[in-house]
């Protein structure tokens, strides 16, 4: 160990504060560079009297974020990434949150989505970890981005649907369907079948007045007009 006034020594203490210094946060050596001549031990009791001198406060800050944090649009594996941060932060703080309050608060904090598997994993014997209950949200989530169709299933333009119901340029348009011939004029005997609602029925008496028009024909062919 070299003596007190060696040379060596301010050097050495030069090297400590410059690693301290860009080891920290813009703010935190906003707070801690007051004065130019600062010493390497001068910063260190600086730097541990900013944390540890409130570690209460950040704890009771932290703790409020790790209860109100909720899933939202965030996927599974950033929701228990950001739970699993906030719950180490805790502990460094000398505040340790315990497996089970870790994923009873994740599973508070699901989206409507994951909502059912609250009372699917709460009744599982012995409690899980929060490692199990991560995969198992994973897998669900997984399962459900397979059985989701495509979003193109569920937005189709209006102009699509008219295009898809036109033929093609120059295909011949199509006639509606013609129901069974009738005379211009039709008898009361086809009207009433018509009346009652029988096409079938409708075509069998016109078959059946065109018979009775034939045999008059032949009739007045073989006898004349009747009197």
């Amino acid at each position: 160990m070299p003596p007190l006034d060696d040379p060596a020594w301010p050097r050495m203490d030069c090297v400590v504060v410059s690693w301290l210094f860009n080891s920290i946060s813009p703010d935190v050596l906003d707070i801690i560079h007051e004065h130019t001549d600062i010493s390497a031990r001068m910063a260190w009791l600086r730097i541990e009297q900013q944390f540890l001198g409130n570690r209460e406060s950040q704890a009771l800050i932290l703790d409020a974020e790790f209860r109100n944090l909720s899933q939202g649009a965030l996927s599974i594996d950033d929701y228990c990434r950001t739970m699993k941060n906030k719950a180490d932060a805790l502990a460094a703080l000398g505040e340790p949150v315990t497996n089970r309050t870790l994923v009873l608060n994740v599973l508070r904090g699901l989206n409507e989505h994951f909502q059912f598997m609250c009372q699917l994993i709460t009744r599982q014997r012995p409690f899980p970890s929060f490692t199990d209950v991560r995969s198992d949200l994973r897998l669900v989530e997984l399962n459900m981005a397979q059985s989701m169709p495509p979003p193109s299933a569920f937005f189709t333009s209006p102009s699509s649907k008219v295009a898809a119901a036109l033929p093609p340029p120059g295909a011949a348009t199509p006639r509606p369907p013609q129901g069974p011939s009738f005379p211009r004029e039709a008898p009361p005997l086809v009207a009433a079948a018509v009346a009652a609602g029988g096409v079938a029925w409708a075509a069998q008496a016109t078959k059946a007045v065109k018979a009775a028009k034939a045999v008059l024909v032949a009739t007045t062919a073989r006898h004349g007009p009747p009197s």
